[in-house]
C-alpha cells in the first residue's frame, strides 16, 4: 500500500544469489499494454546498467532499482507515487551465468490518498451551532463521523460525497451540535470498511471545541429570532414601522452571529 506522492518499495529478491555478472531485471505492468499488446516495461537493468530506452513515458525520472543486486535485491523503488500507479507489477529476473536462472514474482500495488479534514462553522439550528466538516483529496471514497468527547459516534446528516478533477474523493457532513459539559466535537474520516484492514487504519481527525460563551450568544440570537417574528406578524403601529423594527432586529442577529464566529 502506497500514499499518494510519497514513495514505495517493490519488494523483490533471489535467494542464495552471489553474482551481479549477466543479470537482468524487467519490471513491467501486468495490467497495461503497449500498442502490441505486451507489458508495458516500468523498469530495465542489463550489462550492469540501466536501460530505460523503452520505458513508459510515466515513469520516467521516478523509478530506481536498489543497490545491492550483489545480494540478491531487485526491488524497485518508486518515487512520488501517483493514483495511476495502481496495478499489478512483474519482477522478472534472468541470471545468464551460471545456470541461467528465471526468477518472476507478481507484486499489487495499492495506492491511497488522504489528507486532513477542516471543520467550520455553517450557522445555527434552534438552539444548536450547525458544524461542517470537509476533506478533500481522499482515494479510495472515506466514510466520515462526528464524535462527542466520549468517542461515541453523533447522528448527523448524511455525508455529501463528490470528484475533483483528478478523480479524488471530497466529502462533507453537518452535524448539529447542543450545549455540553466539554463541548468538543471530533470529525473522523476514514477508508470504508470493505476494504483490507491496513487500509481501514488509514484515518485523518480533527476536533473543535465550542465554547459556552458561544452558546449564550446563540440562545440570545434565538431570542432575537422570536422577537422578530413577532414583531412581524403584529400591526403595531404601521407595517412601515413593523418592517424597520424586524430590520434593526435582523441586523443585530447577524451582528451576533459574526460575533459569535469569532469566539468560537
Amino acid at each position: 500500500v502506497a500514499v499518494a506522492d510519497d514513495d514505495v518499495i517493490l519488494p523483490c529478491s533471489l535467494l542464495n544469489f552471489t553474482k551481479s555478472a549477466g543479470l537482468v531485471v524487467k519490471w513491467s505492468r501486468s495490467n497495461l499494454k503497449d500498442t502490441t499488446g505486451k507489458d508495458k516495461v516500468v523498469h530495465f537493468y542489463r550489462d550492469a546498467r540501466d536501460s530505460n530506452v523503452d520505458q513508459d513515458e510515466s515513469y520516467r525520472g521516478r523509478t530506481s532499482l536498489f543497490k545491492e543486486l550483489k545480494n540478491g535485491n531487485v526491488s524497485l523503488k518508486l518515487s512520488r507515487v501517483k493514483l495511476s500507479d495502481e496495478g499489478n507489477y512483474m519482477c522478472y529476473v534472468l541470471v545468464q551465468e551460471p545456470n541461467s536462472l528465471v526468477h518472476e514474482t507478481v507484486i499489487q500495488l495499492i495506492v491511497v490518498a488522504v489528507s486532513n479534514p477542516v471543520i467550520s462553522i455553517n450557522g445555527t439550528k434552534g438552539s444548536g451551532v450547525v458544524l461542517k466538516c470537509e476533506a478533500k483529496s481522499w482515494y479510495p471514497k472515506p466514510e466520515m463521523n462526528w464524535l462527542d468527547s466520549e468517542r461515541q459516534v453523533l447522528p448527523a446528516g448524511s455525508a455529501e460525497t463528490g470528484r475533483d478533477t483528478e478523480g479524488l474523493y471530497i466529502v462533507r457532513r453537518h452535524v448539529t451540535v447542543n450545549k455540553k459539559v466539554t463541548n468538543t466535537f471530533t470529525c473522523r474520516v476514514q477508508l470504508q470498511n470493505d476494504i483490507t484492514p491496513s487500509l481501514r487504519r488509514l484515518k485523518a481527525t480533527v476536533s473543535h471545541r465550542v465554547t459556552d460563551y458561544s452558546f449564550a450568544l446563540l440562545a440570545k440570537m434565538v431570542g432575537f429570532e422570536l422577537l422578530c417574528r413577532r414583531l412581524c406578524m403584529k400591526d403595531l403601529r404601521t407595517k412601515l414601522q413593523a418592517s424597520d423594527i424586524c430590520m434593526v432586529v435582523t441586523t443585530v442577529k447577524a451582528l451576533l452571529f459574526q460575533l459569535c464566529l469569532f469566539y468560537l
